[in-house]
């Protein structure tokens, strides 16, 4: 088919920007079609459309319109009034005619596209979301407050719908994930409008269209999980909801492995996984509507998208004295929530300054890139030092005045704070109040360290589901350590530790190597809170398997590795018994399958809390997956870090939580501790030591 290889040509060009080439393309294939079908056929209603588009990107809008209108024309006597294809040609004329400035028409056809898709699709569908959006878009540029705001609503309403209709992660992620700029429009046109007049909108609803495009996937996994146990669901259905998740689980692993490794999508291995994934997905779309139907109760609590409100964070959330700072970050602004006790603020930093760069400039071309390298890597250069030195100490400043100084004077120590975005890779610890009076010498520096105690969460809502989680039962074990890569003399080592003088003071590319400082951390915090300590080739991933779901406290000392590209398949690496070579992997994507009973996960192994960042679902890392598991608290890292330095903050994190400190403050006066015990080594106060662990989720003191 000529026409075809025209028109796909004529896509290539246009994907690549080059329109003139586009468009000869295009009506070369549009003029064989005419020829070869008739002016009514809907392949040459899509020709024109496609033409039309190309106009319309150009910025030729009446010529753009001239065509859409033809191809409009065609669709209406082939189709009727009720297809989709015609929704989608009214949607692309209201967008011209909204270019042109003709609002009135722009809203006409928009809503003629909305009557459609309403009506073929249902409330629940990515089409129908957008063409509210746009409606509110345009009644934001009228002035019009009260219907912008009429219609974000009916958008995010109709984003809460499409949560249910799509039953898989990956679904879910990506249709939710391309509409996160409903959010922003809905928080900016209430600010606008409030701006005018104070009183015309409830600026606490700001609060809540930001929850409400924050950690869905992972809210609604906890949701489905809390569903389950207490829904009187049979357990023979339950466990096939299990199989087939870790089937399919399964099959997308081997599917992702083989892909790694430079398999072709097409090649018969790929597509024998990819087809029983398919049929397993089918499978588990069944039950979950049979359990919907069946069991009602089940249905509601796992559909339950409620987010807090402000009041309810004041009333319940937040501590005496605690200071909630939520971000939300747009295209063109970023939203800053401030919740206090009885105190209420949001504020609107516009985007006009590179966020992105900063944000890599403190810390991969500033804290680790340069420490996390080997001392042996011919790039760890002295220049490379100096540059990363001065990195750190400008965008540390640079992020410190836009994202706190806002509100600086009003911040209490305690804070707890909700990043968005780019800002899950940043340690807030580690930002400057001020310039520092030396550069380089770090001990000094005046971070945020030394004034606040700071937490992070992936949202209020989700803080509050992992505070108000009911373990499945009851762990009857305090603490299980685990050290796979502990190669010393573990009875040496167990006669050598010595808790009592750790209380004085109060008034990891393959293959893997050794970690040994390992073995002294978690023989220390063992005898601390009486644990289970498993080291070397004991510690396999079938013992975490087998032991995991019966401790309070897990405190994995291991080799981690993110994967910025697919997050899900980061990984934690645990000895082979009998094997010192070998090591198995537990992936990200693995725990989602797990039922953890632990009120605190401790990570202590490299870039833990960092993967791919999603929109609207933050960092997509093993911290994230071990409270999907269950885990009410998790302390990850946010980079590769020091064995030996990771062990001496461990520790001392570990003496506070022995004697009740809050898990929030327990980390800050063990870093605190960490500066003053490495003040005689200039460089060992560097952040890159201290920094990269941070605790998310429930701050409250380990029973």
């Amino acid at each position: 088919d000529i026409a075809r290889s025209y028109f796909n040509i004529g896509e290539t060009y246009d994907g690549q920007g080059n329109y003139r080439k586009a468009l000869e393309y295009h009506k070369k294939a549009l003029d064989i079609r005419i020829k070869g079908l008739g002016e009514s056929h809907p392949y040459v209603a899509a020709g024109y459309n496609s033409i039309g588009e190309i106009y319309f990107k150009q910025g030729r809008h009446d010529t753009a319109l001239e065509y859409c209108q033809k191809a409009l024309n065609i669709l209406l006597n082939s189709f009727g009034k009720n297809h989709l294809d015609v929704a989608l040609y009214y949607n692309n004329i209201a967008n011209i005619y909204e270019k042109k400035r003709d609002y009135d028409l722009a809203i006409k056809n928009h809503k003629i596209a909305l009557s459609i898709s309403l009506k073929e699709l249902g409330k629940g569908h990515p089409n129908v979301a957008e063409s509210y959006n746009r409606l509110g878009e345009i009644y934001y540029k009228l002035k019009n407050y009260e219907k912008a705001v009429e219609y974000n609503e009916k958008a995010i309403d109709c984003l809460q719908q499409m949560r249910k209709h799509f039953t898989t992660i990956e679904s879910k992620q990506f249709h939710l994930s391309e509409k996160q700029s409903i959010f922003e429009n809905s928080i900016r046109n209430i600010l606008e409008a409030n701006s005018f007049d104070s009183t015309q909108f409830d600026l606490k609803q700001t609060f809540t269209y930001a929850e409400t495009g924050k950690g869905n996937l992972l809210l609604d996994a906890l949701n489905s999980s809390q569903a389950k146990y207490f829904a009187n669901i049979p357990e023979p259905l339950l466990q096939k909801e299990y199989d087939l998740i870790t089937d399919i689980t399964y099959y997308d692993k081997k599917r992702q492995e083989k892909l790694l490794e430079g398999m072709d999508e097409n090649d018969t291995t790929i597509l024998a996984f990819s087809s029983k994934q398919f049929g397993l997905n089918r499978q588990y779309e069944v039950l979950v509507n049979q359990l919907e139907t069946d069991y009602p109760q089940y249905y509601q609590a796992k559909y339950n998208f409620t987010t807090l409100t402000v009041n309810h964070v004041q009333d319940h959330l937040l501590a005496e004295n605690q200071t909630l700072l939520e971000y939300f970050v747009g295209d063109s602004s970023i939203f800053i929530f401030l919740i206090q006790k009885n105190n209420y603020e949001v504020k609107e930093i516009k985007r006009d300054f590179p966020l992105k760069d900063w944000v890599q400039q403190m810390t991969k071309e500033g804290i680790y890139g340069y420490h996390a390298l080997s001392i042996y890597d011919p790039l760890k250069t002295d220049s490379l030092q100096d540059a990363a030195t001065l990195n750190y100490a400008t965008a540390a400043q640079n992020l410190y005045k836009k994202l706190i100084s806002p509100f600086e004077n009003k911040l209490t120590k305690n804070l707890l704070i909700i990043p968005d975005g780019v800002l899950n890779y940043l340690p807030f610890e580690a930002l400057l109040t001020e310039a520092p009076a030396r550069i380089g010498s770090y001990k000094s520096y005046p971070y945020m360290l030394k004034k606040h105690q700071i937490s992070y969460s992936y949202s209020a809502t989700l803080l509050d589901e992992m505070r108000q989680k009911q373990h499945r039962r009851a762990p009857e074990g305090k603490l299980l350590a685990m050290a796979p890569f502990f190669d010393g003399d573990v009875e040496e080592l167990n006669i050598r530790i010595d808790t009592t003088d750790i209380f004085a003071d109060i008034n990891r590319s393959e293959p893997l190597l050794p970690l040994p400082n390992s073995g002294e951390e978690i023989a220390t915090i063992s005898k601390l809170f009486d644990g289970t300590p498993i080291y070397g080739t004991a510690a396999s991933l079938t013992q975490f398997q087998q032991q995991a779901e019966s401790y309070r406290i897990l405190h994995l000392a291991t080799h981690g590795k993110a994967d910025d590209r697919v997050g899900d398949y980061a990984y934690l690496a645990f000895a082979v018994p009998g094997d010192v070579g070998e090591f198995d992997k537990l992936y990200a994507r693995d725990l989602y399958n797990y039922s953890l009973n632990a009120d605190m996960v401790v990570l202590s192994a490299c870039e833990t809390g960092t993967g791919k960042l999603q929109k609207g679902e933050g960092i997509i890392s093993l911290s994230r997956a071990f409270a999907y598991a269950g885990a009410k608290s998790i302390f990850p890292t946010l980079w590769q870090v020091s064995d030996e330095k990771t062990k001496d903050l461990l520790i001392g994190f570990y003496k506070y939580l022995k004697i009740g400190k809050p898990k929030d403050e327990a980390l800050r006066l063990a870093k605190l501790d960490f500066l003053e015990s490495n003040a005689g080594n200039g460089i060992g106060t560097h952040p890159y030591f201290w920094a990269g662990l941070i605790g998310i989720g429930d701050m409250r003191a380990v029973r």
